[in-house]
């Protein structure tokens, strides 16, 4: 969530087209979701300007994939995750069509806002 998502929560509560416990609902996860093997940090993008980088080292497919869906689905922030091996990014692949891999970086990445700078 970021600072603009975050806006347009309080005006969708305000507006009434939310009620106070949908808008709770949405922001349940903040600061951090856990789940089970990792704790993804989601009030990053709203705290620093840019999401949590997925560390795909050291994690089963299995679990990089569950990260990636979870960023792909519950958030509409751009997509890294880092030292990817192909097997990783033949579990997401078909989650977005627009995911790219890098075989020479190891990354996995989806563009789907600009990158302001910092």
């Amino acid at each position: 969530m970021n600072e603009s998502d975050l806006k347009q929560l309080l005006e969708s509560v305000r507006s009434g087209v939310l009620d106070p416990d949908q808008a709770l609902a949405r922001l349940r996860d903040l600061p951090y979701r856990d789940l089970g093997h990792t704790k993804l940090d989601t009030h990053r993008e709203l705290r620093q300007g840019y999401p949590e980088v997925v560390l795909c080292e050291g994690k089963t497919v299995e679990q990089a994939a569950e990260i990636v869906r979870f960023q792909l689905h519950e958030t509409a922030a751009n997509l890294l995750a880092t030292r990817a091996r192909p097997e990783i990014f033949e579990a997401v692949r078909d989650l977005h069509a627009e995911l790219r891999y890098n075989a020479l970086g190891r990354t996995i990445a989806l563009r789907r806002r600009p990158v302001e700078p910092a």
